[in-house]
């Protein structure tokens, strides 16, 4: 963790230097307390526990069979951290939209654009809230660069990940407010995991840049 933050503290200086802050991620341990009576999840509707494995998981969906809606500490973790980031950017009265990046993620393509990221989103099709810039599915990211010239697509549910995101201040609002966070994080059991509720949450306003710009940091 120590290492991941010093390389995104540097890549932050190196692109598009703008005011930044680190937001503190929730643990295991958090999650188990705001499960407790009175708790920011207390009133969730589906079950939690702290390991789950999702690959068995979700492969019930595949298979035709109900969906399994059990969900572990780290994938609620995961979805009431970016809330948190959410909220410390919505808190700054000037910020008319924020990059969120997990503190894995690397700038690989973005230091070599020949734009920076305001330019970006102001490409990007006009009713934009929020534009995904990171991907995890790899036979996705390669159809994308082969065979789709368009630079923005809508986001649909294979496009998983939820590493880097351009987000604006009312698509911020609205989060915030359709998840109750910080008193009451309650969301319907099909949008737990953290990329499913931001750009499901936010459709059809939720679009996908096609082209890589972020990769996954490896510890040395």
């Amino acid at each position: 963790a120590h290492e991941r933050r010093k390389s995104m503290e540097k890549q932050m200086k190196q692109n598009e230097p703008v005011q930044h802050q680190r937001v503190p991620a929730f643990i295991s341990a958090d999650i188990e307390q705001f499960l407790q009576p009175g708790g920011m999840l207390s009133a969730v509707k589906y079950s939690v526990k702290p390991n789950v494995n999702p690959t068995l998981r979700d492969a019930h969906k595949s298979q035709g069979k109900p969906l399994q809606t059990t969900y572990s500490y780290a994938e609620l973790g995961c979805v009431t951290s970016h809330m948190r980031a959410i909220s410390a950017a919505a808190a700054n009265p000037s910020a008319s939209m924020a990059l969120v990046v997990e503190d894995d993620m690397l700038f690989t393509a973005v230091s070599s654009m020949n734009m920076g990221l305001k330019k970006l989103a102001s490409l990007a099709p006009p009713d934009w809230l929020i534009i995904q810039l990171h991907l995890v599915n790899p036979a996705l990211i390669e159809r994308l660069c082969e065979t789709v010239s368009a630079p923005f697509v809508p986001w649909r549910p294979m496009h998983w990940s939820a590493g880097a995101y351009l987000i604006k201040r009312r698509g911020m609002l609205q989060l915030l407010n359709i998840s109750g966070f910080p008193t009451d994080f309650s969301v319907a059991p099909t949008m737990v995991t953290a990329d499913k509720f931001l750009y499901a949450g936010l459709k059809p306003h939720a679009y996908t840049y096609t082209r890589p710009l972020f990769e996954i940091y490896h510890t040395p």
